[in-house]
């Protein structure tokens, strides 16, 4: 399985056919398979943020490491707000909250002169 997304907690890769998706959880070493809702809303996302909203985001795979945090963070912790939020809200709206977000880590980054 690729890795696709690796930080100091969570480490989120996936088969290369399907909607296979491992998170690790590094702190506790937890390997844990998120919902066919989650998994389901991550792939459409993930879409979007690869095809149509790629020029609204921030140079580089800032975007998408914002995505595989949040959505890693909520098969982490299935019964919170922000897991419910992902998986009730349509797709583009999330993928437009995650860009919105990245292009805030962006600008905090590199701010500008």
């Amino acid at each position: 399985m690729p890795v696709l997304f690796e930080n100091d907690v969570f480490q989120v890769s996936q088969r290369l056919l399907g909607l296979r998706w491992k998170i690790v959880h590094k702190p506790t070493g937890a390997r844990i398979r998120p919902s066919y809702a989650l998994s389901s809303q991550l792939g459409f996302v993930w879409r979007l943020i690869r095809g149509k909203l790629r020029g609204a985001c921030p140079p580089g795979t800032i975007a998408e490491d914002v995505m595989f945090e949040a959505f890693a963070y909520c098969a982490i912790n299935p019964k919170s707000e922000t897991a419910a939020r992902l998986c009730a809200q349509a797709p583009k709206d999330t993928a437009l909250d995650i860009v919105r977000e990245a292009n805030i880590r962006a600008a905090s980054a590199n701010p500008y002169p």
